[in-house]
This record gives structure tokens, sequence and C-alpha cells, in this order.
């Protein structure tokens, strides 16, 4: 009996410790795609979405991130194709759409910034650094 405990204990903390590490490297993969140059942001994304996550907090972390910064992204890339038309009306439209994204991603950036933070405390990941 003494020995199923003690597998058990570890196993508990071995799980502790995967979703830590999972935390930290989405923390990261955030941190870098936050910090990075406009013109690196969509490739930054990319890796961000691609890391796997097994656990409900972490995954969602990723996903609301990734979300957010995709309407950053989409922003980013709708400023860029106005500025490469000819029609200054057509580019007019695109670029309102491009503000309009760059808008919405402010909030859900913020709101990843927020979530970060409370997964920061939540796992202590300030210790890791």
């Amino acid at each position: 009996m003494l020995f199923f405990l003690g597998v058990s204990g570890a196993t508990a903390c071995d799980d502790k410790t995967a979703i830590r590490d999972e935390a930290a490297s989405l923390s990261r993969a955030v941190d870098e795609l936050r910090e990075a140059p406009n013109a690196d942001k969509a490739s930054k994304l990319k890796a961000l979405r691609a890391l796997g996550c097994n656990h409900a907090d972490t995954c969602g972390f990723r996903d609301q991130c990734a979300d957010a910064y995709g309407e950053h992204v989409k922003g980013l890339e709708g400023i860029a194709k106005a500025k490469a038309m000819d029609d200054p009306f057509m580019s007019a439209s695109e670029l309102k759409k491009a503000e309009e994204a760059l808008k919405a991603a402010e909030e859900k950036t913020a709101a990843c910034a927020d979530r970060q933070g409370a997964l920061v405390r939540q796992y202590r990941l300030r210790d890791l650094r």
C-alpha cells in the first residue's frame, strides 16, 4: 500500500512539473510574439500555434493569445495591402478594415497579457527565470 501511495505521489508531482513546463513554454512564446518586430509577428504566431498543450488552462491561454495576435497580424497585413494598392478609394477601405482589426486586437492582447500574468502567478513561473 505504501508503494502505491508513493507512485501516486510521484505521478502527481510529475504532472505538476509537466503543466508548469508547458505553461512556461507557452508564456515564453507569447513574450517572443509580443516583443517581435511587426515584420516577424506572423512567424512567431505560427510558432505559438504549433506548440502542443495537454491541459485545459494552458491550452486556453495559448488559444486566447493566438486569437488576439491573429487579429493583430490581420491588421498589419491589411495595412501592407492598403499601402500596395494603386486605387486610393480601395486603399482607404482596406486601411479602415485594418484599423478595425488592430483596435479589436488591442483589447484581445490586453486580455492575453492579463491571462498570462495569472498563469505566471499560478505556476510561479518567475521562479524559473
